[in-house]
C-alpha cells in the first residue's frame, strides 16, 4: 500500500527551539550604529530573477541567521533578507514605506484555543 499522505518537511534545528512562523508586518529593520543610535539595516539582496516569494521564504527559513525577508521594491522577483543582530520596528503609521516584510516571530502557546 502506497503512503499518499502529506510529505514531511524536515525543519532546520534552529527553528525547532520554539514554534516559529513568519508574520507579515509593516516597518523597518534597524541595527545599532557605532554611535549607539539605531540605524536602518539595509539587508542582503538576492537579485536572481528566477526566485519568487515562496523561494524567499524557504531561503530565509533555512538560514538560521535570517530574521525576516521581503520582495524588492518595484520588482517582481528577487528578495531582501535581514540577518544577524537586527531589530524589527513596527510602522507607527507615519512611514511612507509600503513594503511589507515577513518577520520571524514565535507563536504564543497560551494563545491556542
Amino acid at each position: 500500500m502506497d503512503d499518499e499522505g502529506c510529505e514531511t518537511w524536515n525543519q532546520p534545528e534552529c527553528r525547532l527551539l520554539g514554534r516559529q512562523t513568519f508574520e507579515q508586518k509593516s516597518g523597518v529593520f534597524t541595527r545599532m550604529g557605532p554611535d549607539g543610535v539605531p540605524q536602518l539595516a539595509a539587508g542582503v539582496f538576492d537579485n536572481r530573477p528566477t526566485i519568487g516569494p515562496a523561494d524567499c521564504r524557504d531561503l530565509c527559513w533555512n538560514n538560521c541567521d535570517c530574521l525576516g525577508y521581503s520582495g524588492q521594491e518595484g520588482a517582481g522577483s528577487g528578495c531582501q533578507y535581514w540577518e544577524g543582530n537586527v531589530t524589527f520596528n513596527p510602522d507607527d503609521g507615519r512611514s511612507r514605506s509600503r513594503i511589507l516584510k515577513y518577520v520571524l516571530t514565535k507563536e504564543d502557546p497560551s494563545n491556542k484555543g
